[in-house]
């Protein structure tokens, strides 16, 4: 028996509502889901430089560099192995929080031996509110306990690895955790470390991680040092001081490479990618030039450039010096 037309108008109104109210509530969704513009932290990220830092070799690592994107802006390890010959590692993201910068180090100690740990100092200015850095703590004890909530996402991982093999995690791993960005936005608002008393506390609940961080350290024999890399836009005196502050109070060795630029060469008209945010590669190098003798002499890091259990460390300074034209 055919449907009368009032039925089928009947059933096309009842499509058409639910077609309406599911693309209502995705549009809810994604005004709800989508991040804010000015927040670049993705969890992602995190992963993965975390699945790259563990595809490390066993034991191979000297130095690891940790932070947020100051640190993988500012610290190259190819640079450091041809200038000094040791090997280092730098774990960071955007806007990474230091609470997932001690999760990154845990990790780190359950293949690697470093002899120093180096934290950029931008780190203990960032916090992501009470609920979910509350959320991350349950999330990472959760995660101990039960495996699967921690690897249940890997198989997106295995996916994109196998199924396009040119995406960026080679180049990632090869260049060490350094990102390579070499174009040129200067900065031109002047003198920035304005000499003052005053300090600018950390971020709320920075010190407790820290505090744990620096105990990890020494639970494993390991020295841990904080830099402060060249920005303008991130840094300033009162931070300064209160991170000289807590270094004196607890015994660490701090460098303020802001307080260096003139030592260092930084050409604010040149050096910086983003007007004074990050360093471009050319200010990279520099910095870690400096850093690369700084370093080995303070923790009396062995030189592997003749080292052939280190081969491959000289193939990568070679392929990446080869992309960089330098």
């Amino acid at each position: 028996m055919k449907k009368s037309t009032r039925s089928r108008c009947q059933e096309a109104l009842k499509i058409l509502l639910f077609m309406g109210g599911l693309a209502g509530i995705l549009v809810l969704l994604s005004r709800f889901l989508k991040p804010k513009r000015e927040q670049v932290y993705d969890v992602v990220s995190l992963e993965k430089m975390m699945a790259l830092y563990d595809a490390e070799t066993d034991n191979t690592i000297d130095v690891v560099f940790i932070g947020d994107s100051e640190a993988y802006a500012t610290f190259c390890p190819m640079v450091m192995f041809e200038k000094a010959g040791f090997t280092s590692y730098v774990g960071g993201v955007s806007a990474q929080r230091l609470c997932d910068t001690y999760a990154f180090l845990e990790n780190v100690f359950r293949s690697q031996s470093p002899k120093a740990v180096v934290l950029e100092t931008n780190n203990l200015y960032r916090y992501a509110g009470a609920e979910v850095e509350a959320d991350d703590a349950y999330q990472r004890m959760s995660q101990r306990v039960f495996p699967v909530l921690k690897y249940h996402s890997r198989w997106k991982t295995f996916c994109i690895a196998t199924m396009n093999r040119k995406n960026d995690f080679a180049a990632q791993a090869q260049h060490k955790g350094f990102r390579f960005r070499d174009t040129t936005k200067p900065y031109t608002k002047g003198d920035y470390m304005i000499p003052t008393d005053s300090e600018e506390a950390f971020a709320k609940g920075a010190e407790e991680y820290l505090d744990r961080i620096i105990s990890l350290c020494r639970e494993k024999g390991v020295e841990l040092m904080l830099v402060s890399a060249p920005s303008p836009v991130c840094w300033n005196y009162e931070k300064h001081n209160a991170v000289a502050s807590y270094a004196d109070r607890n015994g660490l060795t701090y460098c303020d490479l802001n307080l260096m630029t003139d030592q260092l060469g930084i050409d604010w008209r040149k050096d910086t990618k983003d007007a004074g945010n990050h360093l471009n590669y050319v200010g990279a190098v520099k910095v870690s030039e400096y850093l690369a003798g700084y370093l080995a002499g303070e923790f009396q890091l062995a030189d592997h450039r003749s080292d052939p259990d280190y081969a491959e460390w000289t193939q990568v300074c070679e392929t990446f010096f080869a992309m960089t034209g330098r």
